[in-house]
């Protein structure tokens, strides 16, 4: 069988930008202990490295803050809930 590629328009691709922030102090993941109260300056996450990340480090009381890069949607998800899952 032969695989096909099924060109994709320019208007469907995007990326997705994922943050992680502490629940319990509002801050965001700069590095490994490091973290800062400004937005601007944390580390951004590929979607799946953000996961990763807070269970290689037992991160547990995380948000993870994902927005498409091409607009303005966005999404807001505890480790909490997805634990629950």
């Amino acid at each position: 069988m032969q695989n096909l590629k099924i060109p994709v328009p320019p208007e469907t691709e995007w990326s997705m930008s994922v943050l992680l922030q502490s629940m319990a102090t509002g801050k965001y993941v700069v590095d490994v202990g490091v973290w800062t109260v400004l937005r601007s300056q944390a580390r951004p996450f590929g979607e799946m490295e953000a996961l990763m990340f807070c269970y290689r480090h037992r991160l547990e009381e995380m948000r993870i803050l994902g927005r498409r890069t091409d607009s303005q949607e966005n999404f807001t998800i505890s480790l909490l809930e997805i634990h629950r899952l």
